[in-house]
């Protein structure tokens, strides 16, 4: 075993993923899925990451993003982010429809 694969075995990496996940309420930041995995945006600060180092990701979107998905499966996953991002654009800006902007 690696120290790498220990450090994911730790009680300390445990308590990153477990507020990262929370953090994102479950959530898959990529998709909206329910997410069980951590991806490092980098590592720079490996074995020492800080919360905004670490993404919570489904299954699915880690593999899309470590290119370990079939092409069918990346089309679909990627067209499943998409709607997912867009969703998210209109839950933003929903609440100001139909408002009138004023100038200070």
């Amino acid at each position: 075993m690696t120290d790498y694969d220990a450090y994911l075995r730790s009680e300390q990496w445990r308590t990153k993923a477990d507020a990262v996940i929370e953090r994102e309420h479950g959530g898959c930041q990529r998709c909206g899925d329910s997410a069980w995995e951590m991806h490092h945006r980098d590592y720079e600060r490996i074995f020492r990451e800080r919360l905004e180092d670490l993404e919570a990701v489904c299954a699915d979107c880690h593999k899309l993003e470590h290119g370990l998905s079939s092409a069918a499966d990346a089309d679909r996953q990627t067209r499943k982010q998409q709607a997912h991002r867009e969703r998210l654009i209109r839950e933003l800006y929903a609440p100001n429809r139909g408002k009138t902007w004023t100038a200070f």
